[in-house]
C-alpha cells in the first residue's frame, strides 16, 4: 500500500476514536445528572412519605378519638389474666 493511503485511514481511524470519545463522555456527563436527578427525587420521595405517614397517623388518631373500637381479643383477655394473677400472687 501507498504510504498516502496508510496516512489517510489512521487519520480517519483517529478521527472516529475522537469522536467516540466525546460521545463517551457525553454520555458519562449524562450518567451523572440522571445519578444526581435520582438522589434529588429519593430526597424528595423521603420528605413525602414521612409527612404522608404523619397525615395517615393524624387521619387514624383521629378516627379512634371519635369513633373507638370495641374492646376484643387480647385487650379483654390479658386485664382479666392479670387479675386472676394478682389474685393468686395475694393469697401466697
Amino acid at each position: 500500500m501507498d504510504i498516502k493511503v496508510l496516512q489517510f485511514q489512521n487519520r480517519k481511524l483517529s478521527e472516529r476514536i475522537e469522536q467516540r470519545r466525546r460521545a463517551e463522555e457525553d454520555l458519562r456527563k449524562r450518567i451523572e445528572q440522571l445519578e444526581q436527578r435520582q438522589t434529588t427525587d429519593d430526597d424528595v420521595l423521603c420528605i413525602v412519605n414521612r409527612y404522608w405517614n404523619q397525615v395517615h397517623q393524624f387521619t387514624t388518631d383521629v378516627q379512634c378519638e371519635s369513633n373507638p373500637p370495641p374492646p376484643c381479643g387480647f385487650l379483654t383477655f390479658f386485664p382479666k389474666r392479670m387479675g386472676v394473677f394478682n389474685q393468686f400472687l395475694h393469697t401466697y
